[in-house]
Formats: C-alpha cells, sequence, structure tokens
C-alpha cells in the first residue's frame, strides 16, 4: 500500500505487531515502525499520518 502526504509516498508493509512506513528519496531510504497498539488496522494507520508532523 502507497500513502502520500505533501508529495511524498511513503510505502505500508504490515506485520505481525507492527506497521513499517518506508520513506524513500533518492539514495535514501527511512524506515518508521509503528506499533499496532497504535494504529489497529491501515484506515487508523493513514489517518495516523496524516496527522502526525513527523511525515
Amino acid at each position: 500500500m502507497i500513502i502520500e502526504k505533501n508529495g511524498k509516498k511513503y510505502e505500508i508493509i504490515e506485520y505481525t505487531a507492527h506497521w513499517l512506513v518506508r520513506l524513500k528519496n533518492g539514495d535514501l531510504t527511512v524506515d518508521f515502525q509503528i506499533p499496532k497498539e497504535i494504529c489497529k488496522n491501515s484506515i487508523e494507520l493513514k489517518d495516523y499520518i496524516y496527522q502526525e508532523k513527523m511525515f
């Protein structure tokens, strides 16, 4: 799944205990791990990304 915010594309990978949110910009890759305690499903994760200033 891809989520776009402010011209950036975040690749989302679901794991059992967390979400991996990956931002690629040229040769640079930044990974964020979001625990499923914070975002239980993809809808909550999308809302979280849109609300958080770090994204």
